[in-house]
């Protein structure tokens, strides 16, 4: 509450964002220690200087201790000022900028790793993935984000290269936990967006020569769209806590070959 320093909102991303991937049992607790941190007015206020020069307001706020301090200004008055201020230089904004650079800096070559360097590697792109889906599934961001990272796992930004079978896990895992546990998003102004995505990956195992498309591959690629189908049709997950609670159930979900669920 007393700090005045934006620095330690690249500190507490950093920290936060490592607990929800190593600790990630405990990450919607992290997640809402973030909210109350973003929520917090006083805690923002505390990183800047106001300053009135000729009846107009300035911000000063810190970044960098080896830097001057930014400013932000004219306003009117104090409230919009502040009102800025806390849009601005919220914590909010430090928090998934730095989730969005570790996307964009995933390692997805795995061919050199050897097998302890693989799952962790892997295991932290995943997670990474499934903390996004899980800020939107609170509602602390918008479709935009998740839009931008499906764009990119099917590689529509002039990506020419064969998508990678753990692009497509990655996409599963994002999409299967959003539509599993979504209570409230309806992606009326996304449809669109949706139905285009499940046309591509349709092309992707409908072309003659998906012999580059592994079998797993196709596992993840039609379950994706079978997820893009329901949100289409607005079904909503409904999990049947008879058949998942009850051994006896379970047991004949495998004996019938459904492996899935079991």
């Amino acid at each position: 509450l007393e700090n005045n320093n934006t620095n330690i909102f690249k500190i507490l991303s950093e920290e936060i964002v490592n607990k929800c991937i190593y600790d990630y049992k405990y990450r919607n607790l992290y997640i809402n220690l973030c909210a109350k941190i973003w929520n917090n007015k006083k805690i923002h206020f505390n990183l800047i200087k106001i300053n009135k020069v000729d009846n107009k307001y300035y911000a000063l706020y810190n970044t960098d201790n080896d830097s001057e301090d930014e400013q932000i200004g004219p306003y009117d008055s104090i409230d919009k000022l502040k009102d800025y201020v806390f849009k601005k230089i919220n914590f909010k904004n430090f928090f998934v900028d730095f989730i969005q650079e570790l996307y964009y800096n995933k390692e997805l070559d795995f061919e050199n790793l050897n097998d302890e360097q693989f799952f962790n590697i892997k295991k932290k792109t995943l997670l990474l993935v499934e903390l996004l889906s899980i800020l939107f599934v609170e509602r602390h961001i918008n479709f935009d984000i998740i839009n931008l990272i499906i764009i990119d796992l099917l590689h529509q930004d002039n990506n020419f290269n064969l998508i990678r079978e753990i692009e497509f896990e990655l996409l599963h895992v994002m999409i299967k936990f959003i539509y599993k546990n979504n209570k409230s998003f309806k992606f009326i102004e996304y449809k669109k967006i949706i139905a285009k995505f499940k046309e591509i990956l349709e092309n992707t195992i409908n072309k003659n020569n998906n012999i580059n498309v592994s079998k797993r591959s196709l596992y993840f690629i039609e379950e994706i769209i079978s997820f893009f189908t329901k949100i289409l049709n607005n079904e909503r997950y409904e999990l049947n806590k008879k058949d998942t609670n009850n051994i006896e159930n379970i047991l004949e979900y495998a004996n019938n070959g459904n492996n899935q669920l079991f």
